[in-house]
């Protein structure tokens, strides 16, 4: 998704203890995104890398309502 001049990329878990992987490393480079957001079934919003935000899913959801 592109939001301005900043892009930014997704993927969803099914998993209560996301973990960054060497292919979000690699969509990050190959799509020079700005922040990967991992969206998972937990409560918690936590930083998993430099670029990659671990969301949940309730979080995601709603910061799109506004």
């Amino acid at each position: 998704m592109v939001h301005g001049k900043k892009k930014y990329g997704f993927e969803m878990k099914y998993t209560e203890t996301p973990r960054a992987t060497k292919s979000m490393h690699a969509a990050i480079e190959l799509l020079k995104l700005d922040r990967l957001d991992v969206i998972y079934p937990g409560k918690e919003t936590f930083l998993l890398d430099n670029k990659i935000v671990a969301k949940s899913l309730k979080v995601a959801i709603t910061e799109n309502r506004k």
